[in-house]
């Protein structure tokens, strides 16, 4: 069973969410909009940064400062992610335990199928942002052949 098969209620997703995923997800969404929004003003910058002339060591600094302020925002979101996922994961086994003393049992692939969603959310979203990165860094380092970042 592939998990694009499954067909996924978003609000009843929503719903059944823990707060700190619900609040995850917010500060995620939102933190994307301003790396994407970042992204595209470094790029819009980089002709500029071509011109040696009319490029000061300060229009090439910021640059850099910018790739790399996304780079440790990108590691936050990825560390903050799997203390959230963490704690999704055991909230759902003890759901999974507690309900074995009631009449009817929750069975664990149903269990487990908002923390999937949340996972498969959360990856797509960070390869698209990966992905994104990776083509302004690779133009910054055609411009500024001594940069690595």
């Amino acid at each position: 069973m592939a998990i694009l098969s499954v067909g996924w209620d978003v609000r009843m997703l929503w719903a059944i969410m823990i707060f700190s995923a619900r609040a995850y997800l917010v500060l995620l969404f939102a933190i994307t909009i301003w790396i994407i929004y970042s992204l595209w003003r470094i790029s819009r910058s980089l002709p500029k940064v071509a011109d040696k002339q009319a490029a000061s060591p300060n229009v090439r600094s910021t640059v850099v400062r910018s790739l790399f302020r996304v780079d440790q925002l990108l590691v936050f979101l990825r560390l903050l992610f799997g203390v959230v996922l963490a704690d999704a994961i055991f909230g759902t086994l003890r759901a999974v335990a507690d309900s074995r003393m009631s009449l009817s049992e929750y069975p664990l692939h149903a269990a487990l199928g908002p923390v999937t969603a949340l996972f498969l959310v959360v990856c797509l979203v960070f390869l698209v942002l990966h992905v994104l990165t990776w083509i302004v860094k690779v133009r910054t380092r055609k411009v500024i052949p001594d940069c690595y970042v």
